[in-house]
Formats: structure tokens, C-alpha cells, sequence
């Protein structure tokens, strides 16, 4: 609560919860770092490394949080830096962000300058504002495609549940 409304203890099967913060861990063969993200409630991101591969989870964060909007936290920069693929908040237009900087989530632009400053290999937008529809999202993901396209970013996708990927 209150973003959830069901306790732990009223699932049908057994919950158990691992507190993390900002560390890095091998769980299985699998090394993870994690880091906090911009957002007003605790928030951490992921990068997962194997088998000579790596991605990163970024989502629930945006620049508006920050001391200063116009630098990348350079943890979120540490878990991106050079991945194979990073999933990244994309929620908000431009015009949406201005209005709701306190919201923790990010315009695609910021997803765009965040994926160019660390160098990865593939982007991948996620977190869409629910309130867009179809028509809404294909334009915000083709101007994001258009924008990482001129920041030199070889391969920007729209991800969605089901997708599958092979790295």
C-alpha cells in the first residue's frame, strides 16, 4: 500500500522479500548491480550480466528529481554504461514533463540522451503513459526513434508485455 492492494500474507503462495539497495550481488552464475533512480518513492535500477552479456532496467525515474536536470546520476550511467540492451522509462512527451517533473518518470528524450551518453547497443522505450492511445504512442515512439537515430543509436524499439528478445 497504497499502490498495491493486497498484503503480502493474502497471496496464495509463499512471498519472500529480499530488501536490496544500491550493491552488486551474483545470484546464480548472474551478476546484478543495482542503483537508485530518481523517483519520490525508493526506487532502484538494474543491470544483469551472463554469459558474456548484459542489460539494464530503468524504469520509474526521470531527470526532474535531480539536483540538476540537464546531468544523467551517474549511477544510472554505471548500470547502462555499454549494455546490450536498455529498458528505459519513456512515459512522458516534452510537453507532458514540463508539468509533471515531480513525478518520477521521463520524457523519451531523456531516455534518447541517457542511452547515447552510456553507449548502448539497443534501446528500448517502456513505461508508456496509459492514458495515450495507439495513435498517441506511434507518434511518441517514432519521434523517439527519430531522435536516437540522430544521436547515432544503432537500434530503438517500443517494448510491450510478451516481447521476446534474443541477445
Amino acid at each position: 500500500p497504497p499502490y498495491f492492494p493486497l498484503r503480502s500474507e493474502q497471496f496464495g503462495a509463499a512471498v519472500h522479500i529480499h530488501d536490496l539497495t544500491a550493491d552488486t550481488f551474483e545470484l546464480d552464475g548472474v551478476k546484478v548491480t543495482t542503483r537508485w533512480l530518481n523517483h519520490p518513492g525508493p526506487t532502484l535500477g538494474f543491470r544483469i550480466e551472463a554469459d558474456g552479456m548484459s542489460m539494464a532496467f530503468c524504469s520509474d525515474h526521470g531527470p526532474g528529481l535531480a539536483e540538476d536536470e540537464s546531468d544523467i546520476p551517474l549511477g544510472v550511467l554505471e548500470l547502462c554504461d555499454g549494455v546490450d540492451f536498455l529498458i528505459h522509462d519513456a512515459q512522458h512527451t516534452m510537453e507532458e514533463y514540463l508539468t509533471r517533473k515531480s513525478w518520477g518518470h521521463s520524457p523519451i528524450e531523456y531516455a534518447v540522451d541517457v542511452a547515447a551518453a552510456a553507449g548502448v547497443r539497443r534501446l528500448g522505450f517502456y513505461h508508456f503513459d496509459p492514458n495515450h492511445s495507439d495513435e498517441m504512442l506511434d507518434r511518441h515512439v517514432a519521434h523517439g526513434i527519430e531522435l536516437a537515430a540522430a544521436a547515432g543509436l544503432p537500434e530503438v524499439i517500443a517494448t510491450y508485455e510478451g516481447l521476446s528478445l534474443e541477445l
